[in-house]
């Protein structure tokens, strides 16, 4: 028996889908705890939820079932897959938005999900977050062998989604250093593919130039982005280690103009 199930999702809560699975769920299995990372992931945004299951993953306990539907492709023969890593288990489409996360956990087992006795009936063909990912997710949290959920496939017949995460030891000091925006949380901060250990591995009030599509912005480094004026730019260490350019009281991903996968360049002034 699983203790938790952690839902992930596209759907907000204006419409009934994030409660439909959840029942769903609990009809399964009344005594699993649900726990909701987020339901206003950017609809289709496969990357942005890549993202945030895997810096939230490891706040979880061991053990935890992480049901994710970020599913753009129901429907259609995209694969449904379970995976087994080192501390967790793992439920959605086959469509990358599991893969950092899994690989960065450590793979055992992946199994597509065919085993239709498993599902609600009928099956929809626009809902398989409530007919497929929900009741299989609820199955195995009340101790399902993952065999039983279909057939056995390896990491490298899965589809890939690769951040291509640059770790740095500190930053280099009047180098060009080029990111990709990975996520674009709801204040506007810019969340780059770039990742330190610690949080004082970034040289603080340093003057930044930061290139944009074409355009050149100027920030300074910081602790956080309520230490500079408002309004202006700050480049800093987020909360799960990675480099993010925020406004003081503003708007990081207006002002430069940027959405998820594009490109930054920063260098980094000598004091």
């Amino acid at each position: 028996m699983y203790k938790y199930i952690a839902m992930l999702t596209d759907f907000g809560t204006i419409d009934p889908y994030v409660g439909l699975m959840k029942s769903v769920i609990l009809k399964i299995n009344p005594s699993i705890n649900i726990i909701d990372i987020s339901h206003d992931i950017s609809s289709f945004s496969i990357r942005a939820a890549a993202y945030i299951l895997l810096v939230s993953k490891d706040y979880f306990p061991q053990g935890t079932i992480f049901l994710v539907v970020v599913d753009p492709g129901v429907g259609s023969k995209r694969r449904a897959v379970v995976v087994k890593t080192r501390n967790y288990i793992f439920v959605g489409p086959d469509n990358g938005v599991l893969y950092p996360a899994i690989i960065d956990d450590g793979v055992l087992d992946i199994r597509v999900i065919e085993n239709s006795k498993l599902f609600l009936k009928p099956v929809s063909n626009t809902f398989h977050g409530r007919d497929i990912f929900a009741p299989v997710a609820a199955w195995l949290s009340r101790g399902l062998p993952i065999d039983s959920v279909g057939r056995r496939i390896d990491i490298n017949d899965i589809i890939e989604l690769d951040f291509n995460i640059v770790k740095l030891s500190s930053i280099i000091i009047d180098k060009t250093l080029c990111g990709e925006v990975i996520y674009v949380d709801k204040f506007g901060n810019i969340a780059l593919n770039i990742r330190l250990p610690d949080f004082e591995s970034l040289p603080y009030g340093r003057r930044v130039k930061i290139i944009a599509n074409d355009r050149i912005f100027y920030a300074h480094t910081s602790r956080t982005f309520s230490l500079v004026r408002r309004g202006d730019i700050a480049l800093y260490i987020n909360s799960f280690k990675f480099l993010e350019i925020g406004v003081n009281m503003g708007n990081a991903a207006e002002r430069l103009g940027v959405n998820i996968g594009d490109k930054i360049c920063l260098e980094v002034e000598n004091a």
